[in-house]
């Protein structure tokens, strides 16, 4: 019975620890797509920003590793429209700008598209797949019948 119990325990790990990252994130084909984010209205500590400085978030790509993002978009707008040219698996990244006479001053940690703790609804990624190209030569054969 302990051997049985000891198996059972095992196949579980096994099971539960071949759920993998692909499981988690929804995977979205898409050429475009457009993000939306909360405004940030305090520091990260819940405090009031002082007077005269402004708020900017910058919208960045990665592949699921999360190494060398490439900036998409950076402005005062909580929501982009990104355009993907690019073939890949990528994911988003989000992090908000202090702004100060125009000089980024501090920023916080990305918000990933794939952390659950700060996306609402299912994690997400997109997947793009530029189209091959058509045809060419495209032409018929006459083929007679003897």
């Amino acid at each position: 019975m302990k051997n049985l119990k000891i198996a059972c325990l095992i196949i579980l790990i096994i099971f539960f620890g071949s759920i993998g990252y692909a499981d988690v994130v929804k995977w979205m084909p898409a050429n475009q797509l457009t993000l939306a984010w909360n405004g940030v209205t305090t520091t990260g500590d819940g405090s009031s920003f002082p007077e005269g400085l402004s708020i900017e978030y910058e919208v960045v790509m990665a592949e699921t590793d999360k190494t060398n993002p490439v900036v998409l978009w950076t402005g005062p707008e909580t929501r982009a429209t990104i355009t993907l040219s690019e073939f890949g698996r990528f994911i988003f990244g989000v992090n908000t700008l202090l702004i100060d006479n125009g000089e980024r001053v501090a920023e916080s940690d990305f918000a990933w598209s794939d952390d659950p703790a700060v996306v609402e609804g299912d994690t997400f990624g997109a997947l793009y797949y530029k189209p091959p190209a058509k045809v060419t030569g495209f032409h018929r054969k006459i083929m007679l019948k003897e």
